[in-house]
């Protein structure tokens, strides 16, 4: 079974119809879709230079990037890595960390360092940094609704993303000839809650992201170009917004024979932030790095 997100148009933001749809669609099944016009023109580009390092790169190539040292949280990430929280069988997938080229450096809110790229793909920055600034201007959009529809004070929550670890992860599902070689139980990407405040992902190209409601797993329709946006943990910590629930999802095996790319853009809180008088965005997000083995 499928479901159609409910859309809406970048254009209408700051608007309270543009607020009470996000919010509702949040509140009802946790995703919604978001036509961002300015995004359409940077995808070619940006999924052909992560297929050039991710899937044409040699595996040598690429490990020189890897910084387990960082929990992954920087450059290259490759296959075995990463287990949804109560999986413990590993994602098949590999991907590249890009942290907000806004972000200060300073030990406390920037923890893991500079970005790393990869020298023999130099494209590969511009782009994924262009990437990240519309994706990351749309999840402030989507917090700003929120900040609206519930009334909470304007910049409250979008406020703590400045100068906070957001961060863009292009992410290449490698295609698979025979699956029943894997082992038993292994998807793309896990049954999983995001962590974060609101996670931005363009469409993919490829099937294979489902939501789970009432029990039911659900194949997710958004249109092409458009932006799929879902709440996670961290947004529920905050007080007036503990309605808001991450609805649990994941990427299947379906048409594993092809790769899949994906470009989600997760945006968090500073780690000095608080997101209720008992929580700080610091600790609380080392211990869920910890539950997936980051």
């Amino acid at each position: 079974m499928a479901i159609d997100l409910v859309c809406v148009d970048i254009a209408d933001r700051g608007t309270p119809a543009f607020a009470r749809t996000v919010a509702e669609a949040l509140a009802s099944h946790g995703f919604f879709q978001m036509r961002y016009p300015d995004v359409q023109h940077v995808l070619p580009r940006a999924w052909k230079l992560i297929h050039a390092v991710l899937g044409e790169l040699s595996e040598e190539e690429r490990l020189a990037y890897r910084r387990e040292n960082l929990s992954h949280q920087r450059g290259y990430g490759p296959i075995g890595c990463e287990h949804a929280k109560d999986s413990s069988v590993v994602d098949n997938k590999q991907f590249w960390m890009v942290r907000d080229p806004e972000q200060p450096q300073d030990p406390e809110n920037n923890p893991f360092g500079p970005n790393v790229f990869p020298t023999e793909v130099p494209e590969f920055e511009p782009v994924m940094l262009e990437l990240f600034g519309h994706l990351l201007s749309a999840g402030r959009a989507t917090l700003k609704a929120i900040e609206m529809h519930y009334g909470l004070e304007p910049g409250q929550v979008v406020n703590i993303t400045r100068g906070a670890e957001n961060m863009l992860r292009p992410i290449f599902y490698p295609p698979v000839d025979d699956p029943d070689a894997l082992p038993p139980g292994t998807m793309r990407s896990a049954r999983h809650e995001d962590i974060n405040l609101v996670t931005v992902l363009p469409r993919s190209l490829r099937p294979g992201l489902q939501i789970l409601l009432d029990g039911e797993w659900h194949d997710v329709n958004a249109d092409p170009g458009n932006l799929i946006v879902d709440n996670g943990d961290m947004l529920c910590e905050i007080p007036g917004l503990e309605g808001l629930r991450p609805t649990t999802h994941q990427v299947t095996m379906v048409g594993c024979e092809e790769a899949r790319i994906a470009t989600p853009c997760f945006v968090h809180g500073r780690h000095s932030a608080w997101l209720n008088p008992h929580t700080q965005v610091g600790p609380w997000l080392r211990e869920r790095l910890e539950a997936i083995g980051n």
